[in-house]
């Protein structure tokens, strides 16, 4: 994506900051129904109304940018999120950075990296976790660059009858084990195939599950990318 011109930097300053009046605003109020929501379950609807109006202001600032609750009334936080898109990634940054002083309020540009034990992603008629996912780090020549070092996803059913869920929950999944900055930062370099139908060339290259990636999470996004031979 082009950086951002001036124009577009006065536009979000100004409908970052009449995001932030209203949130600051409605702050005390997030942080009580927060309080009252249990820790599992269906969501009060005082609290899930006053997350679609947290969300319609966030789209009036960006139109692909989210907001999510998390924390306690102890510890609230606020996590801004594109939701993996990189066309609303300086949208999310820019909202975290213009971010007033909030009492007790933690605000978070995109979603975090999780244990990888508590990833699970679900759509309709899907549901993976990290043993789901094979990948492999691979050196591939490229006409344009000398060497390119891509993170191959295998994912089971891509190709398949529901390869459109397959798709999106394996896109969250990665978002949860990486978290959501890593992955975008390290998206150009990450390519998917279905584990059961892959490319022949990429057929016998040895796998791991990608619940064992954690130890390689750190220097991920400078082990991607090109590379002179």
């Amino acid at each position: 994506m082009p950086p951002w011109g001036a124009w577009d930097r006065w536009r979000a300053r100004r409908r970052a900051a009449a995001f932030w009046r209203w949130f600051a605003g409605e702050a005390d109020d997030l942080r009580t129904a927060l309080g009252r929501a249990p820790q599992a379950g269906e969501i009060p609807p005082a609290l899930s109304d006053r997350v679609r109006e947290l969300n319609r202001r966030t789209t009036a600032y960006h139109p692909l940018v989210r907001a999510l609750l998390g924390g306690s009334a102890d510890e609230p936080e606020l996590v801004l999120t594109a939701d993996g898109n990189p066309d609303g990634a300086d949208g999310v940054r820019f909202l975290a950075r213009s971010a007033p002083g909030l009492p007790a309020w933690r605000v978070r540009a995109f979603k975090p990296r999780l244990e990888v034990a508590r990833c699970v992603c679900r759509t309709k008629s899907v549901t993976l976790t990290p043993d789901d996912l094979d990948f492999a780090i691979i050196d591939v020549e490229n006409p344009d660059h000398p060497l390119v070092t891509l993170l191959v996803l295998y994912v089971r059913g891509l190709a398949g009858p529901h390869g459109a869920e397959v798709e999106v929950a394996a896109e969250r999944l990665l978002q949860s084990v990486l978290g959501e900055e890593l992955a975008l930062r390290c998206g150009e370099f990450i390519v998917r195939y279905d584990s059961e139908r892959p490319l022949e060339r990429l057929a016998e290259i040895p796998r791991t599950p990608l619940s064992q990636i954690a130890g390689l999470l750190d220097g991920l996004e400078h082990r991607l990318g090109i590379r002179a031979r």
